[in-house]
């Protein structure tokens, strides 16, 4: 019975043994190919110009590239009012797969604010002033919105159906001065104010 529990035991320590060599063999192998990884970025990233002298954790250099779904956000800065404008557009198809430095190129006339391949934000300065310098006014019975020039010249931009009938004197009146709303949202809050 002796012999029995020592040969058990034994074949017990070589199961053991076995295992944890091959565990151990695993382990190496895989920080060999790990090492063999990091050379390759480590050379891919000397090649690209980037500095490796200090240390740093190397990831994949992989440039992104403007995605067929992109948004593209357009922001104009008005010089005389100091006003900018936001516009969102879909992405031109001659944008579709142009990395950060191609788009750059392609958009010379204008500055790249943002970029990632679900984005584009650009900017450019222009003179004047921005398209969002409104007026209330009252015409033929009703709120009519008016955009304003540099020079304070009123073009009808719309009719609301907000009738002027049932407005209080002062409102009235105020119409009839003129109501100025810089920006969408100053408008919408002051056509809100009427209803």
């Amino acid at each position: 019975m002796r012999n029995f529990l020592l040969i058990v035991t034994l074949i017990c320590i070589f199961v053991v043994c076995g295992i944890c060599g091959y565990y151990i063999y695993e382990a190496a192998t895989k920080n060999e190919k790990n090492d063999d990884n990091m050379a390759e970025l480590a050379k891919v990233a000397v090649e690209n110009g980037v500095n490796t002298s200090t240390p740093s954790l190397l990831t994949s250099i992989v440039e992104e590239k403007v995605s067929p779904n992109a948004n593209l956000i357009i922001k104009k800065h008005y010089k005389e009012c100091g006003h900018t404008t936001k516009d969102y557009a879909e992405i031109p198809a001659e944008l579709v797969n142009l990395k950060e430095n191609e788009v750059k190129e392609k958009l010379s006339d204008w500055e790249l604010k943002g970029f990632s391949a679900n984005e584009v934000v650009i900017l450019k300065e222009v003179t004047g002033i921005c398209n969002e310098h409104f007026v209330l006014r009252e015409k033929d019975g009703v709120i009519a919105i008016y955009t304003e020039d540099a020079e304070g010249n009123e073009t009808l931009h719309e009719l609301t159906e907000i009738s002027t009938e049932y407005l209080t004197e002062q409102d009235r009146e105020e119409l009839q001065k003129g109501i100025k709303a810089i920006g969408k949202e100053a408008l919408n809050s002051a056509i809100e104010d009427f209803e």
